[in-house]
């Protein structure tokens, strides 16, 4: 798959994923598969579970696939919001279940983030995720849970979680 197909170039040159932008639903549905099974790896076509995503988007056979596992789920019952923006907040589940399985659940948050609501079960997956040296808070003791998630962000937490490349390097723009 080319570095554009899978929605994270058009500001770098040949197969660099640039850190430099916002991490779409669509584009950690396509490098989520990728990190876990390798960029050769192709799911099945896209059936239309999601009234927003048309069977030839790109992404729907990566987003459909990852909802069947179990992984990832849309952004409301109807729809996976595949050009949405996601929130830093939004990463780590996803990350987390495909790693260790749908079921998976992290121990409750202790804390480490001041501004982490620890009734959030977003907090759990958050705080595991930074735990593992995976992603990093925004600042001392802060994760800013609402901002959008970067692509240099999203990369740099599947490959340290999955010890692998994303389907295209991890560069910055020329």
């Amino acid at each position: 798959m080319s570095a554009a197909a899978a929605g994270c170039s058009g500001d770098c040159q040949g197969d660099l994923c640039c850190a430099v932008g916002v991490f779409t639903r669509a584009q950690l549905a396509v490098q989520l598969v990728a990190a876990k099974f390798g960029s050769d790896f192709v799911p099945p076509k896209a059936t239309g579970i999601f009234a927003d995503l048309s069977t030839n988007h790109w992404a729907a056979p990566y987003a459909e696939y990852l909802y069947r596992e179990g992984v990832v789920f849309g952004c409301d019952s109807r729809n996976f919001c595949a050009d949405q923006a996601m929130k830093r907040s939004e990463l780590a589940e996803p990350v987390l279940k495909a790693a260790y399985g749908s079921r998976y659940q992290p121990s409750k948050a202790s804390g480490l983030f001041f501004d982490l609501n620890k009734a959030d079960p977003k907090s759990d997956f958050s705080e595991d995720l930074a735990k593992r040296n995976a992603i990093e808070g925004c600042a001392a003791d802060m994760f800013c849970p609402n901002e959008k998630l970067q692509k240099g962000e999203a990369l740099q937490a599947l490959n340290a979680t999955f010890n692998a490349q994303p389907a295209c390097r991890l560069g910055v723009a020329p």
